[in-house]
């Protein structure tokens, strides 16, 4: 009679944690009531120069240095707040402020537990940018590590890091970023944020395929690879979810997942719905220069291998000015050309 009691309690054991494997990943993912004018905002404030970046020379396949270690947002529906502070830490890695090796996240937990938010029950990454901009963030080394409940003590004196600026990544301020767009902005920022159908996510390496308009989850773009093709989409966009070792392994870490383009602009699983960026003390590549001045124009200005020898100019508008830069061979002093936006 033990034995068969051993037996029974065994085998429920091991159905139990089958079950609890079987348990469906947290989403969190709730529109903010805010969105609309915040994207309003955003196409005002950042719509021409998100244009001027779409003129940039992307190349084919990409992926982001400045990621940190996979997250896992556990049982608590906070993905919006772990991908926010994921992308709040990856800004910070971009600008040189901090390491990718996981020394530097941002804390999930604080915005959670210091202020007025949806917690476990869910929220929008917007929510985490507007307190990272306006009050800044502590870390994790300083608070202590994401626990995954909705509510905790808060830490009022530790060191905050804030964010410089945030944005949507469409033009157009519709809330739907094209392929190019959301390219453009992960070549700049480093990263951004994704809201998708967390049911349409492949848990492979397949590319994910399926068209819907449901969105209850947010993650992050890291890259792209304009290389993977297939029946109606030319390209795909990766993504990385804080679902602990949900999908495949790349470079060591787990959680990645290719989202394909297809051919109308569209990301599958909604993933071209809501996309944001964060942007901390002018990190990202440079803007493409203005023309370089290629010939004389003024007096005694003229230029010697693309660099201005004497003098300041005013072409159209735009503003240059000499600045010192050695001598040329004939002892003539040379100075670089400095541009001023008008």
């Amino acid at each position: 009679m033990t034995k068969i009691r051993l037996v029974l309690l065994l085998l429920a054991c091991l159905c139990s944690q089958s079950l609890a494997q079987e348990k469906p990943h947290a989403t969190g993912y709730v529109p903010s009531p805010f969105t609309k004018a915040l994207r309003a905002n955003s196409k005002v404030k950042h719509g021409p120069s998100l244009t001027r970046l779409a003129t940039l020379t992307l190349p084919a396949t990409y992926e982001s240095p400045y990621q940190i270690p996979n997250q896992n947002q556990g049982n608590c529906g906070s993905c919006w707040a772990v991908s926010g502070a994921i992308i709040v830490s990856m800004a910070n890695v971009q600008a040189g402020n901090a390491k990718g090796d996981g020394s530097f996240v941002a804390s999930a937990d604080t915005v959670m537990w210091c202020y007025s938010t949806g917690g476990c029950n869910g929220d929008d990454a917007s929510t985490v940018f507007r307190i990272a901009e306006n009050d800044g963030l502590p870390i994790n080394a300083d608070v202590g590590e994401y626990k995954d409940t909705g509510r905790g003590p808060c830490n009022k004196t530790a060191k905050r890091y804030k964010i410089d600026d945030w944005g949507y990544a469409d033009t157009n301020g519709d809330g739907w970023s094209s392929y190019e767009e959301i390219k453009t902005c992960i070549f700049q920022y480093g990263g951004c944020i994704c809201t998708n159908a967390a049911g349409a996510l492949n848990d492979g390496e397949a590319v994910s395929t399926s068209r819907t308009s449901r969105t209850d989850h947010q993650t992050i773009y890291v890259g792209w690879d304009d290389t993977k093709v297939g029946n109606g989409y030319k390209g795909a966009l990766l993504m990385k979810n804080q679902w602990g070792d949900w999908g495949f392994k790349r470079n060591g870490q787990w959680g990645y997942c290719w989202l394909a383009a297809f051919n109308d602009g569209k990301i599958a699983a909604s993933g071209s719905s809501e996309v944001m960026w964060v942007k901390v003390n002018g990190s990202g590549p440079p803007l493409p220069p203005p023309p370089p001045v290629v010939m004389p124009l003024l007096g005694d200005l003229f230029v010697e291998n693309g660099k201005i020898i004497r003098g300041e100019l005013s072409i159209g508008g735009i503003n240059y000015v000499a600045r010192p830069n050695g001598t040329t061979s004939a002892g003539v002093p040379k100075f670089n050309f400095l541009y001023l936006a008008p």
